[in-house]
């Protein structure tokens, strides 16, 4: 069953300082909220050779009502790919821009902040690694 992103982040978070049973419980709970949406989110997020083809920072868009439990982001994902170096066909960087400004505000609030993290490779989420997704999904990530 799928997950609030920003729920999960927060439990990864919560668990307390890296150690050997806080790294455990984190991986424990990545796999057991694993979903195409979660590993393409990571790996955007984690790989070093995915690059979003837009300006760094947050555009202007207007913010939704917060809700911590949301799940839009899910149906946002796929978009994704349009918005990186990975996709071929022929997106002007202004329409590009604009489908991001549209995801941002299609989703809630905390999704959107943890979309412009993930867009500029600064996912602020305290127990979450690059060698933890790694390790956890491997092949996901070089």
């Amino acid at each position: 069953m799928a997950v609030s992103f920003v729920e999960l982040f927060d439990d990864i978070r919560d668990l307390g300082k890296p150690n050997f049973e806080t790294q455990r419980k984190r991986k424990e709970l990545l796999i057991n909220s694993r979903t195409d949406h979660l590993e393409k989110f990571l790996r955007y997020a984690f790989h070093p050779d995915v690059k979003f083809m837009l300006p760094k920072g947050a555009p202007p868009y207007n913010v939704s009502a917060p809700s911590r439990n949301s799940k839009l982001i899910y149906g946002q994902i796929r978009m994704l790919n349009y918005l990186t170096n990975e996709f071929t066909g022929n997106l002007t960087p202004i329409k590009k821009e604009q489908m991001f400004i549209q995801i941002l505000e299609s989703v809630s609030k905390e999704e959107a902040e943890l979309l412009i993290q993930m867009k500029d490779k600064k996912l602020k989420v305290t127990g979450l690694s690059y060698n933890l997704v790694k390790e956890t999904f491997p092949g996901l990530l070089p």
